[in-house]
């Protein structure tokens, strides 16, 4: 009996992610272009698809990161990581909440990041919003429980992307594109609530990361 590949909705920067993310699935790709900044415009780009059917799952997992400390006159730049962390993430899952308890059921995917876990030093604006999120989706869990939308937060360690090809070697436990979106699909698809990635080591350095004094946690650079 043959199925037909499930249609979804991916937002990012990352195309090496998606693309090896659709190909697990057998999915064709259509590439829209779409700002993930919080815009009017994103809620009409994700009902784009609706002419291959309708969408079962949108994955929010547009990301952006800029360093630097606070005070240091980058407030601008760290107000627009929050944008499409946060902002752009949480327009994209507005649109996709409405659109299917429209057709009653779907799959929620947001990307946060290990980060979440604490306030990494250099790294407030990422850290900050993808806490955010990460609140946001489990607050969204709780809205929707029962209803036959599902809401799976995933995140990621380090994934040789381009957000953090900048690190060069300082990136522990880092894995290849390919493999850490087999790993990420692995716990989409069996309904994770939050899945770290690998889950192994990430799992103890996230519950660690929330619970590191701040003494410590100030030798810990993001």
């Amino acid at each position: 009996m043959n199925r037909d590949p499930p249609r979804g909705s991916f937002t990012g920067s990352s195309v090496g992610l998606i693309v090896a993310s659709a190909g697990r699935w057998g999915c064709a790709l259509e590439r829209v272009a779409c700002d993930p900044a919080p815009a009017p415009g994103v809620q009409q780009d994700l009902h784009q698809p609706r002419q291959f059917g309708g969408l079962g799952m949108v994955i929010a997992n547009a990301g952006a990161d800029e360093g630097g400390n606070i005070g240091e006159g980058r407030f601008e730049a760290h107000r627009a990581v929050v944008d499409v962390n946060l902002l752009g993430a949480m327009a994209t899952i507005d649109a996709a909440v409405a659109h299917f308890r429209s057709k009653g059921g779907g799959q929620v995917v947001g990307f946060t990041s290990v980060a979440a876990a604490a306030g990494l030093p250099g790294g407030a604006p990422y850290c900050a919003s993808k806490a955010g999120l990460t609140r946001y989706l489990q607050s969204l869990r709780g809205e929707l429980w029962n209803s036959g939308i599902t809401v799976t937060t995933v995140a990621p360690g380090y994934i040789d992307t381009p957000i953090n090809e900048s690190l060069g070697d300082k990136r522990p436990f880092l894995i290849d594109t390919r493999t850490g979106a087999r790993k990420i699909m692995d716990r989409i698809e069996s309904g994770a609530v939050h899945a770290t990635v690998p889950r192994v080591p990430w799992a103890v350095v996230e519950y660690l990361l929330a619970r590191i004094p701040t003494r410590l946690l100030r030798k810990v650079h993001a």
